[in-house]
């Protein structure tokens, strides 16, 4: 059961443009409470096998409800409190007792329960003038409320941000087995760091994608600044960098995928700076499904086989369920596509390693008394990759293992009608393992991630305005992150840090719909603040704020200011010093070079070369938002979201190679010719102190014992604060849904333009402009769908456009690449949407065919000799697969 909108108190006589097809009761009954703005309260065992009518058009909602159940054993009815309640007629219903609503009085229907699998459990957005149903004597029970993201605050959708939203269907169609494959289809998001750019040359995967698996990067501003999270909360970083791999969620138990394109750190903190990608986990799942999944390209031998189970039960005061999967991918090799150039990259490298997975989630949730309730998640994930090099160490093959487990409990205390106490406890756990499959070459790699997270919350409606109800939202948390390299002096005993926050966001409605006022409808200010403090580098205090306006029913603007940070990971503050002694140019080794800017041609540097940096500072990032929304009544089910971003990206931290800052001009700032003598003898004090933990020293001069009074300069190489990032774009989604008879249509795009994405590689150089370069953004990302359905039959079609880019790459000579279009097909049959359930179940399948006409990536000539773009195309091919699905 779904509640969804604001209660209306003129629901009687007011009229909803509707847009509902022929379909299952529980989809459509969903929809009838969305469009309508209303709470709906069903039985899902009740409806589940029920088809019901389609509703197309301008009605009340109780005109559309008689419409929408007539012919069906099923009624309804608006009961004292708003709710729109539904079940069977009581003579056809198996009863085997009563359940009320929570609250509910002798004057409230009852809803009838047929066993143990049926649960009553109601959900409800405090929207405009909205409030939690509850009787005077506060019997209530403690309600589980829908997840949403970009607030913090219980129950509300905060209409400031721009949020894409994925269901379990749009999932479905794409005719993907991973959570990795489907974020690739979603053109706000840059594939910088995945398997296929693991093995390449792409300079931006590098160190960061140590586990060969997925990192979702909106935006293209780098995979550390998107934070990804699982039902809202925070995970485990993956390898030695504050990044978290998606492979290790598995898709079967995704229900919904949402991705906020904004800068989000007053809600959520560190690595939100271009926007959250929240995976959102089904709920209340009662009984048994199975699900089998194989796929094969049609050139080459590489396949995938998915086997996955749920099986689950609820009963009066709660639920849990489990999932099981095994994925089994076998690998894609260069000799596998004729553009590979075999004679630069190994025949044998892997485009796409072989990986095998099996995960485990399983969740639980109990209402203990009418005012306290638990829900817990457990997932637990071994994969394990195996690749060849294509490079480097050509021949090579290395094994990857990564096991990942994750624990979350909430708990909710309902302290008013309408305010709830919650507290979170979440832990994580992450290590990555590499090494050679014959432990021959190389040793074992090993990196490991722990995290802590206590949180507290208060949240609920606080005030009643003219305009509707104000929600609010007050925490603070503590967490606790630990990265160990058992192998490491420096790392092997744990680098830890410790982080305390506190935070607040308000929802107010400065108009509401009831209050008649000329050209705007609904006024909705948002706010939310965040200050957090770090044991190993400072604390930051992160403000947003945001306004909707709905202008009419038509027509709405947002818009959005917001100020975010990402924290130096555990290896960029904590890791051991790196220094180089030189001269430059050494007048032993080469007199005819001289170094233009010393007095005598050549100096004595002491290079600073990488490595931790403990006086490192948060990356920042400003962002602002603005967007229009537009569902004209004229044109029933035509929707249209478009909006742009502007996002300055400071103080990035990175490294360069030693000897950069002293010959390109650029770079001159990060070279000191007067250094400091204190930090000198600081500097050789710890070198001389022998500890390999804490530094790692290297004299390449001719001089025998360098010490500080030979330093003629330091030259700042290593990992600091140094460049910088503008981002500005569009992006635009545009829907349209129409039915002809029984026949459902639905047409959808989605888009992202990148306008201007300039860096700022220091201080003194001058910006230059990223986009529309090889392993960087190209300006045009498009992914357009068209789907045709029919009782239980579904037609699908989806194109994916890559606009054409520049070859920079040195020796290239700015050559042309071409756009990239390839076609995905899918068709899918549901026997329930056909039929209703039968004795047997449900029986789901699906068989798709991604890149239909196997357009092969466009031709770059990569220093690798895969002859590809990693970033912007990829080496699949032609690729089928067949799914089936069965629920018993």
């Amino acid at each position: 059961m779904l509640a969804l909108g604001s209660l209306c108190a003129s629901a009687e006589t007011a009229t909803y443009q509707f847009d509902i097809p022929e379909q299952t009761a529980d989809r459509s009954l969903t929809l009838l409470a969305q469009q309508a703005k209303v709470p709906l309260l069903f039985s899902f065992d009740e409806v589940r096998d029920v088809t019901t009518n389609a509703v197309v058009g301008e009605y009340t909602l109780e005109a559309a409800l008689t419409q929408l159940l007539a012919g069906t054993d099923l009624e309804g009815e608006v009961n004292s409190h708003g709710v729109l309640t539904v079940a069977r007629r009581p003579e056809e219903a198996l009863v085997e007792g009563e359940l009320r609503m929570p609250g509910e009085n002798e004057n409230m229907p009852t809803v009838k329960r047929r066993g143990l699998a049926s649960v009553l459990l109601a959900m409800f957005s405090v929207g405009a003038g909205a409030q939690e149903v509850a009787d005077a004597d506060e019997k209530e029970s403690v309600l589980e409320e829908i997840v949403v993201t970009g607030t913090n605050i219980r129950g509300v959708n905060n209409p400031t941000s721009p949020l894409l939203q994925f269901d379990r269907e749009d999932i479905d169609l794409a005719g993907v087995g991973t959570v990795q494959d489907f974020v690739r289809t979603i053109p706000q998001n840059f594939n910088s760091t995945t398997p296929v750019s693991f093995n390449s040359d792409n300079p931006f995967d590098g160190a960061v994608n140590q586990s060969a698996g997925t990192v979702i990067d909106l935006r293209g501003l780098g995979s550390g600044a998107t934070l990804t999270l699982l039902n809202g909360r925070r995970l485990a970083f993956s390898g030695s960098s504050s990044v978290f791999d998606v492979s290790s969620i598995p898709l079967s138990v995704v229900d919904r995928i949402d991705v906020l394109t904004d800068g989000a750190s007053a809600i959520y903190g560190s690595d939100a700076i271009a926007g959250v990608v929240n995976l959102v986990t089904r709920r209340d799942f009662a009984g048994l499904e199975t699900r089998a999944r194989y796929g094969t390209v049609t050139a080459g031998n590489m396949d995938e086989t998915e086997l996955g189970t749920t099986g689950g039960m609820r009963w009066g005061s709660g639920g849990g369920f489990i999932t099981l999967q095994y994925t089994d991918i076998e690998p894609l090799f260069a000799a596998d596509r004729d553009y590979a150039d075999l004679s630069t990259a190994f025949a044998g490298g892997t485009l796409i390693p072989k990986q095998e997975a099996f995960n485990a989630f399983a969740s639980f949730d109990h209402d203990f008394t009418n005012r306290l309730a638990v829900i817990a998640d457990l997932m637990y994930t071994d994969r394990d990759v195996e690749f060849v090099e294509n490079d480097f160490l050509a021949g090579r093959t290395g094994v990857i293992n990564s096991e990942t487990a994750f624990f979350t409990t909430r708990l909710d205390y309902r302290l008013t009608e309408r305010i709830t106490a919650s507290v979170f406890v979440d832990y994580g756990k992450e290590e990555t393992e590499s090494r050679d499959s014959d432990d021959s070459f190389l040793d074992t790699f090993v990196n490991d991630n722990e995290l802590l997270v206590v949180e507290g919350q208060l949240s609920g409606a606080i005030a009643d305005l003219p305009g509707g109800s104000v929600a609010a939202s007050l925490g603070g948390l503590y967490r606790e992150e630990e990265f160990r390299r058992p192998d490491s002096a420096t790392f092997g005993s744990g680098v830890k840090r410790d982080v305390a926050a506190i935070y607040g966001e308000v929802l107010i409605p400065l108009i509401g719909e009831g209050q008649s006022v000329p050209y705007a409808q609904e006024l909705t200010f948002s706010a939310a603040g965040r200050y957090e403090d770090y044991s190993d580098f400072g604390d930051t205090f992160n403000p947003k704020l945001g306004l909707f306006w709905r202008i009419s029913e038509d027509i709405a603007l947002r818009g959005s200011y917001s100020e975010s940070f990402r924290a130096p990971s555990l290896t960029n503050t904590a890791g051991r010093q790196q220094f180089a002694f030189l001269a430059f140019p050494d007048p032993e080794f080469d007199p005819s070079q001289q170094d233009p800017r010393a007095p005598d041609g050549s100096t004595f540097f002491l290079i600073s070369a990488g490595g931790g940096n403990p006086n490192l500072t948060p990356e920042e990032a400003t962002s602002w938002t603005g967007g229009v929304e537009f569902t004209p009544r004229a044109l029933t089910g035509l929707r249209m979201n478009s909006g742009f971003f502007d996002v300055s990206y400071t103080n990035r931290i990175d490294s360069l190679p030693g000897l950069i800052p002293l010959t390109v001009a650029d770079f001159f700032s990060l070279v000191d010719r007067n250094p400091d003598p204190g930090r000198l003898d600081e500097i050789f004090d710890l070198i001389a102190s022998g500890d390999e933990g804490a530094v790692r020293y290297v004299n390449a001069s001719s001089l025998e014992s360098p010490g500080p009074d030979d330093v003629q300069a330091i030259v700042n190489a290593g990992t600091q604060n140094l460049s910088s990032f503008s981002v500005r774009g569009l992006d635009l989604a545009l829907g349209y849904d129409f039915q002809i008879e029984k026949n459902a249509f639905n047409t959808a795009i989605n888009a992202s333009y990148i306008l201007d994405y300039k860096i700022q590689i220091s201080d003194t150089a001058q910006p230059f402009d990223a986009v529309n370069q090889v392993y960087r953004p190209a300006d045009m990302n498009l992914r357009g769908s068209f789907s045709w359905s029919r009782g239980g039959v579904t037609l699908f079609a989806a194109v994916n456009y890559v606009d054409s880019y520049i070859d920079n790459q040195v020796g290239n000579n700015n050559v042309q690449i071409d756009d990239w279009a390839t076609v995905d097909l899918t068709f899918a049959y549901d026997s329930e949407s056909r039929y209703g359930a039968s004795q047997t179940g449900d029986i789901r399948f699906s068989l798709s065919v991604q890149n239909l006409f196997d357009e092969a990536p466009p031709f770059v000539a990569t220093t690798d000799g895969l002859n590809f773009d990693t970033a912007n195309a990829n080496p699949l091919g032609r690729f089928a697969s067949f799914q089936i699905t069965k629920t018993w």
